[in-house]
């Protein structure tokens, strides 16, 4: 018969709550000094995506407006959220202006790439007609 020993030590368990505490320390001054970093620099990132793409401004006010009429609750929530994570957010849109951005230049090289041949799809081909009975 095997006998299970018990450890009735508590300084692992202690190790582990006081570095997990640590850790998490660690993260909240992490996060704050991003917080503060990004809060400066919020103003010329909110102009430099209103010249990249605007649209993501109003992209971004439609969604938030949809959430008000689906669910209020969560349309007061996102609203806060956004207000306290504003510098965040601005990232978040200035990733999604730079995606636009290189979305319409891929397909303005697509399409100015066709354009610049023979126009494809205004072509006929000269085909002749064979009749089966023939044979």
């Amino acid at each position: 018969m095997m006998y299970r020993t018990t450890n009735n030590n508590p300084l692992p368990l202690i190790i582990g709550v006081l570095f997990f505490i640590l850790l998490m320390v660690g993260f909240y001054y992490l996060i704050k000094g991003l917080y503060a970093i990004m809060l400066f620099v919020a103003p010329v990132l909110a102009v430099i995506i209103a010249v990249i793409r605007y649209q993501v401004y109003i992209d971004y006010f439609n969604w938030l407006q949809r959430k008000y009429k689906r669910d209020i609750l969560s349309g007061i929530t996102w609203t806060v959220v956004s207000i306290i994570g504003f510098p965040f957010l601005l990232f978040f849109l200035l990733f999604r202006a730079l995606t636009y951005r290189a979305i319409e230049k891929q397909k303005k090289d697509y399409f100015n790439r066709y354009e610049s041949r023979e126009s494809i799809e205004t072509e006929y081909q000269e085909y002749e007609i064979i009749d089966e009975e023939e044979n």
